[in-house]
């Protein structure tokens, strides 16, 4: 699976990094009217997309550890929660 648009996501990270470190003072950046320009106008919608995605699987991971652990206490800690 490819996610469209990372590569393009990848070079402008690159390009930022190299102008914070400064490592050069200028970068020109010659793209063609094709696929991957089309990509890069893109990339906002697909880390919304993949933000999101991200979020839920969050949600879900806490909602499973919570429920999971009211079940695996040990016999110590049940009785501390008895006794509250």
């Amino acid at each position: 699976m490819r996610w469209l648009g990372l590569d393009e996501l990848m070079g402008v990270l690159e390009i930022q990094r190299l102008l914070r470190e400064k490592v050069v003072d200028r970068i020109v950046v010659d793209m063609a009217p094709s696929g991957h320009t089309l990509n890069l106008f893109g990339l906002m919608d697909f880390l919304d997309r993949f933000l999101a995605a991200l979020e839920l699987f969050q949600e879900k991971h806490q909602v499973i550890s919570r429920n999971f652990s009211e079940f695996h206490r040990t016999p110590y800690q049940m009785k501390l929660i008895a006794f509250c």
